[in-house]
């Protein structure tokens, strides 16, 4: 006789070979990543690792945007600056160019266009040089255009700001001193840190005169501003995944015109212990909550993004395994070397050590552009722009 149990059976039976399927599928893939970080470890060549599959640009139904980057200080944008140029070098893009270093920053004149290196276009295809944002630019770049910026976990940005400023000058303590008592040296220097100018200490002072923004404003009013006026925010915790986003939504024709080196790196970062860390960051909250609370909220925003999107995921696993490749095919060592050369930036800037890269002899093209330096593709950028629309 027919037994009324054998479909159930036949899908429990099924189901379970399924699963021990995905747990080994699993299992492989962990394993593979778990090899190749053990194979970083002790300097051993790690298993070659093969890209997933993306489409060709001509396979992708979208179309290319200009970009506009709001470049914040010490977030990681130097890096992206970078990115952005070589793009613009590769597909003969115009960009709008400063007439000095900055888009008149950190001054805000109420017409952006007089900071711009002569002849004013109509439209440009990308703007990403740093200025103090204002809506009204958008009619700079071409449509449809898409727009973008970054910030940076409050405690490292706090930390990078004050050192490569110099600001212990200014509040006579060095980083850690004021991470121990930040609410007293909030309090006792607020007048100082809103009157100073392009000295904004407190981090979120530094994101409100880039965003234009009055200095009494609260997080809330930051947050819709950014949302109403910005494509993307990216955190720096997910910076990989924040240029696949880029690469998907601006329209990027190849995947490999987002590869990049950091930087504008600091040589010598600070390094604490967890326990430490987390009562500096605590103490920093507590005196500066507003960017805490900026970054908090686009750090979930990001996190859902990814999270409710697999291609992004995908996409950005793609970006790691060129960036991986690049690296030791193009960069024989890193050293450290002065950021700014006399006369380059204004004289309250101080000197920084920074890492700069070595690049291989005989290495391919594109190696030595992906070095260049923040001040270096600034100068090439708007020589280009001279040959590209002639002379001033």
């Amino acid at each position: 006789k027919n037994n009324p149990h054998r479909g159930a059976v036949a899908v429990i039976l099924l189901a379970l070979i399924c699963s021990f399927w995905l747990v080994t599928l699993g299992y492989r893939r962990d394993h593979l990543l778990l090899t190749r970080e053990s194979h970083l470890t002790n300097n051993v060549s790690p298993p070659t690792l093969v890209a997933l599959p993306m489409e060709s640009p001509s396979e992708r139904s979208c179309t290319r945007k200009s970009i506009g980057f709001l470049k914040t200080h010490k977030t990681g944008s130097s890096t992206v600056f970078n990115i952005l140029s070589r793009y613009a070098n590769t597909y003969n893009l115009s960009i709008a160019t400063p007439a000095g270093v900055h888009l008149c920053y950190p001054r805000r004149p109420p017409d952006i266009r007089s900071c711009l290196q002569k002849p004013i276009l109509n439209r440009y295809d990308l703007l990403f040089n740093h200025v103090g944002y204002r809506p009204s630019m958008k009619e700079l770049l071409r449509n449809p255009s898409y727009w973008f910026t970054l910030l940076r976990d409050p405690l490292e940005y706090f930390v990078s700001v004050y050192t490569y400023f110099g600001l212990q000058s200014l509040f006579k303590a060095d980083v850690e001193t004021f991470l121990r008592r930040a609410e007293y040296y909030a309090r006792t220097y607020e007048n100082s840190i809103r009157e100073n100018g392009f000295l904004r200490i407190a981090a979120y002072y530094l994101l409100q005169n880039e965003l234009v923004l009055d200095n009494r404003a609260n997080s809330s009013t930051i947050i819709k501003f950014m949302e109403d006026q910005f494509n993307l925010v990216i955190v720096s915790d997910f910076f990989n995944e924040g240029l696949a986003i880029l690469y998907r939504d601006a329209c990027i024709p190849s995947l490999s015109d987002l590869t990049y080196f950091v930087q504008n790196k600091r040589a010598n970062r600070q390094k604490w212990n967890d326990t430490v860390t987390s009562r500096y960051r605590r103490n920093l909250r507590s005196a500066l909550p507003t960017y805490f609370e900026v970054y908090d909220h686009f750090y979930i925003v990001m996190e859902n993004r990814i999270s409710t999107n697999a291609e992004v995921a995908r996409i950005a696993k793609n970006l790691s395994i060129l960036n991986d490749k690049r690296y030791p095919e193009c960069i024989l060592n890193e050293a450290q070397a002065h950021s700014k050369s006399k006369g380059e930036f204004d004289p309250m800037w101080q000197p920084v050590k920074m890492n700069a890269f070595q690049v291989k002899e005989n290495s391919p093209s594109y190696c030595r552009k992906m070095a260049w330096p923040e001040s270096t593709f600034n100068k090439f950028n708007k020589n280009v722009h001279l040959k590209q629309f002639g002379p001033t």
